[in-house]
């Protein structure tokens, strides 16, 4: 679980404070193309962890998170679940984006961001702009404190703080490591 959280967590932190990605949105949930919704949501298909739109590209992204021991093999997997995606929306140009992460046993954090572009037709058009993505607690902070917390939570590397705290007895925290690197692995 710790693996999932920080792979997820640092894809999200490169994706869209690195690279100007919008929100993202996990991929079972339907994907960017309402008419191949039924093939995002197809549990057969291993498919990328999250999509977005790019607006300034104006292009699609698929993003697969790796997280843990990760080494060649499971980025491998990444490009396979990367080029999964693909077959489903081929028709659209899109980026895909596969980002590792891994905490080494002395508390270095290494991160890969690896990518590449698929050429074909621009993301779809509304009114002649790039469809709207799904709505998301951001597009609502000045409507209700629960949109500004959900919005922090979704932002903030820290909110994970707690969870991964927890998952290491506090006497395998070492001020010189800091509170949220792992136990060195003996």
């Amino acid at each position: 679980m710790l693996g999932y959280r920080l792979g997820m967590t640092m894809a999200e932190w490169a994706c869209r404070s690195l690279m100007g990605l919008g929100q993202t949105w996990h991929i079972e949930d339907g994907g960017p193309v309402p008419s191949l919704e039924n093939d995002f949501k197809d549990p057969v298909r291993a498919l990328p962890d999250l999509w977005g739109l790019h607006e300034a590209e104006n292009t699609y992204w698929l993003i697969e998170a790796k997280g843990g021991n990760v080494r060649k093999n499971r980025l491998t997997e990444g490009w396979e679940q990367l080029e999964e995606g693909t077959k489903v929306l081929h028709a659209y140009a899109h980026r895909r984006v596969l980002c590792g992460a891994s905490v080494q046993p002395q508390g270095d954090l290494f991160v890969t961001i690896d990518h590449d572009h698929h050429p074909g037709q621009s993301a779809l058009l509304v009114n002649g702009k790039s469809a709207p993505a799904p709505s998301s607690p951001e597009d609502h902070l000045d409507e209700s404190d629960d949109a500004l917390l959900a919005t922090a939570r979704a932002q903030m590397l820290l909110y994970l703080a707690p969870a991964l705290r927890a998952s290491f007895p506090a006497a395998d925290c070492r001020p010189d490591r800091g509170p949220l690197l792992p136990p060195p692995v003996c």
